[in-house]
């Protein structure tokens, strides 16, 4: 579990890396970002506020993996939802193959790690345990600025949701330069309810950077 926790370290407080966000913003009390679940309406309003420059939404949980033989791995990983323009790409390095794109679905990309401790390849199936009816193919293998996301795999925001069970857990926002304060930005994303959810409330933060 060692290596979960680090990627949830990285969700909740990304390292410094090309893909800075100036923001990270995840449900208000739960005790760790697996735990959050929220409506795609505070994304979008996000996006509308003035001097927000980008948003990166994604959904993170645990799997498990269901082997060739029908036995279940009894060792879960991470697996993040991500859309195609999310930022945090910027991170990783395409060893073999290609990373996800916009048509994709029932792909996978898988951490180098990742892809070494199952044993897969590109070209290779991954079957989860949440969905054993659909393979999901391997279309690349990356290397990741932060270790801990070479043991997690990527999928479409699509099918993470499908696979977790989950709305959002979280975005990442990018503020545009001399366009808007931080904290004002910050300030407006909390103030954000949701009418179809009037108990979610957000935390937004600013992550470590260099």
């Amino acid at each position: 579990m060692v290596e979960v926790e680090r990627v949830v370290e990285k969700l909740v407080e990304p390292p410094p890396s090309p893909s800075y966000a100036d923001l990270v913003v995840t449900l208000r009390n739960a005790p760790m970002v697996l735990d959050g679940d929220f409506g795609n309406y505070f994304v979008e309003e996000t996006r509308k506020i003035p001097g927000v420059a980008q948003v990166s939404e994604g959904v993170v949980g645990l799997v498990h993996e269901m082997r060739s033989n029908g036995n279940v791995n009894d060792t879960p990983f991470m697996i993040q939802g991500w859309q195609p323009d999310n930022f945090w790409y910027g991170d990783l390095k395409v060893t073999a193959g290609r990373r996800l794109e916009t048509k994709d679905r029932h792909k996978v990309l898988l951490g180098q790690k990742l892809a070494e401790n199952l044993r897969k390849e590109v070209g290779d199936k991954v079957v989860f345990v949440a969905d054993p009816e659909q393979p999901y193919e391997v279309v690349g293998i990356c290397n990741s600025l932060d270790r801990s996301e070479n043991y997690s795999a990527i999928v479409s925001l699509a099918d993470g949701q499908a696979l977790t069970g989950k709305r959002i857990t979280g975005f990442s926002v990018r503020v545009a330069a001399g366009m808007a304060d931080i904290d004002a930005v910050k300030q407006a994303i909390e103030a954000l309810r949701d009418p179809r959810d009037t108990n979610a409330r957000l935390e937004a933060f600013r992550p470590n950077r260099r």
